[in-house]
């Protein structure tokens, strides 16, 4: 499964992990979503309440969709994780 990235609604910090949206209007027209972030490390996860597969089980954070991109899967300068729409420089002349 890929990672992906999002800046958070409540601060505007970048959120990491797997996207889910949750239909909010699931019958009108158009339909709406929130778009959250489910943390990607799973020591964040609960054993005991994963049975129940409730919010306090599976910790998420509320994003901005607008802001969704993907994990490249190449590592820049200094060993930092690239996604879509990062800027990136070369100092390679020919």
């Amino acid at each position: 499964m890929r990672l992906y990235r999002a800046k958070a609604t409540a601060g505007g910090a970048w959120a990491y992990g797997y996207p889910i949206s949750i239909p909010v209007t699931p019958i009108a027209d158009p339909i709406t979503y929130d778009s959250y972030i489910v943390s990607a490390d799973t020591a964040d996860y609960s054993a005991e309440l994963a049975q129940s597969f409730t919010d306090a089980a599976f910790p998420k954070t509320a994003v901005n969709n607008a802001t969704f991109t993907e994990l490249v899967g190449i590592l820049g300068k200094n060993a930092v994780t690239v996604y879509e729409g990062d800027i990136i420089t070369a100092n390679i002349y020919p």
